[in-house]
């Protein structure tokens, strides 16, 4: 009876052993996985330029996420929104009529 459960616990430290090493790898193969073409660094840097890291984002956390975009991008006068979407859809727009 204790070489049975001796063998049995012996398998089950083994199995357990294998399980964190092949978890270990998992997680270190993914952290190698980084996009760093010129699109991703460009999208990256813009994402950081938007951001505003004066602020404590346990405070205001929309503040920090979107305050450099908001003081790069005031609202015009002739607006009462001006989001990321405008800014877009007037971008698209000078550029068709441009195309056009």
């Amino acid at each position: 009876m204790e070489k049975v459960l001796l063998t049995s616990t012996v398998v089950l430290l083994l199995l357990i052993i294998i399980l964190f090493v092949i978890s270990m790898v998992q997680i270190h193969k993914s952290d190698a996985e980084y996009c760093t073409t010129p699109a991703c660094v460009r999208a990256a840097a813009s994402i950081i330029n938007d951001m505003d890291p004066s602020v404590n984002p346990c405070e205001d956390f929309y503040q920090f996420a979107c305050g450099g975009w908001i003081k790069s991008n005031p609202l015009p006068e002739d607006k009462n929104q001006w989001e990321r979407y405008d800014e877009l859809t007037l971008t698209i727009n000078h550029i068709l009529k441009y195309v056009l």
